[in-house]
């Protein structure tokens, strides 16, 4: 008996002590305010729109989160989901008797192409991978721009449409249940597999995995195009909710930069640097910046807000998760920095 209660009491305390509860923690407190100050904003309405917005971030994440925790970077999710998602509203008016589905493997083939491009660059040509991703970002949103004339293409097509428009209870989408799914299977294969242990590895120490017989470009260069791919299933979820797809399709989604809330999201939850393995803490920490985001404009503030909110989350975040790990290293009587403070990106000497 009293093995059991100090096992339970372990395990309390490593639930107590994760991010992910802390977040949830936060996430509650904040409701709480609203319901408090604003108690009429907690409606039907609000609570399908913050599921809309979060069923995004959600998807991008599980993209952007394992490329993190594999040592690389990329602001490109975006622009290659809205790029992906104009090239299916094309499809559809090209070939409007096909059935849609028989028309993603054109549209994932051209996401597999971006990410390839996307890794060229970042793994290949060893170029700092923030620039590079920023730089892709720009070229394929402005040519998105260019095919459209920053105008956007309608989506015609009912039976497509309506798979972002069916609600649960009237309030859970769809789609909200598939990204579910999504943070679980790569929650598992990530924490579970030994692709993702090895992921672990090429993140925490690509030189130490490269002694250890593994590659950590290859590992990178996969998770490129997967952070395409799952770009491209963002878009199309997007494409499907509002149904229009080109230039400006994020921000009528309501999220004008899915790629920043996904880093934001995956950098609250620990995914960077090879330290984490698992997908739900950046799940919980997407939740807590759109509840953040939430009670704030209840409460007043600008719409534009959001953005202010992420890079003040981005740096908040890095900064504690540095300072908390210099202070267990010195504890622990370790010497030297806290992991990913010496981390110098692709492409960068340290004199």
């Amino acid at each position: 008996m009293p093995m059991q209660q100090s096992r339970f009491r372990r395990r309390l305390s490593v639930v107590l002590n994760s991010k992910s509860f802390q977040l949830a923690t936060i996430t509650a407190l904040l409701l709480i305010v609203v319901g408090i100050f604003s108690p009429g904003s907690l409606n039907q309405f609000n609570f399908r729109l913050q599921f809309n917005f979060l069923m995004l971030t959600g998807v991008v994440v599980c993209g952007i989160a394992p490329l993190l925790m594999g040592g690389g970077f990329d602001f490109a999710a975006g622009a290659f989901g809205s790029a992906s998602a104009l090239l299916f509203g094309q499809l559809l008016v090209m070939f409007p008797y096909v059935p849609w589905p028989a028309l993603l493997p054109i549209v994932f083939i051209f996401a597999v192409a971006l990410g390839l491009l996307n890794a060229l660059f970042c793994v290949k040509f060893n170029l700092v991978a923030f620039i590079a991703t920023m730089g892709m970002s720009a070229v394929v949103n402005a040519a998105v721009n260019w095919n459209r004339n920053a105008m956007l293409l309608p989506v015609t097509n009912s039976s497509f449409y309506s798979l972002g428009n069916t609600f649960f209870f009237n309030v859970i989408p769809l789609n909200f249940f598939v990204m579910v799914v999504m943070v679980a299977l790569y929650s598992l294969m990530l924490s579970k597999s030994k692709f993702g242990r090895n992921l672990m590895a090429c993140g925490s120490n690509a030189q130490a995995a490269r002694l250890a017989g593994l590659n950590p470009n290859r590992m990178k260069t996969i998770m490129y195009i997967n952070s395409s791919v799952v770009g491209a299933i963002a878009g199309l979820m997007a494409a499907a909710r509002i149904r229009n797809v080109g230039p400006g399709m994020w921000a009528m989604a309501g999220d004008g930069d899915p790629a920043m809330s996904a880093l934001v999201a995956g950098m609250l939850g620990g995914a960077m640097f090879g330290n984490q393995g698992f997908l739900h803490g950046a799940l919980f920490g997407a939740i807590m910046v759109r509840t953040v985001a939430f009670t704030l404009i209840q409460l007043g503030a600008d719409v534009w807000v959001t953005s202010l909110l992420n890079g003040a989350v981005m740096l908040v975040s890095i900064s504690l998760d540095m300072a908390i790990m210099r202070i267990r290293m010195r504890r622990a009587g370790v010497k030297g920095n806290a992991p990913g403070t010496n981390m110098v990106m692709p492409g960068v000497s340290r004199n």
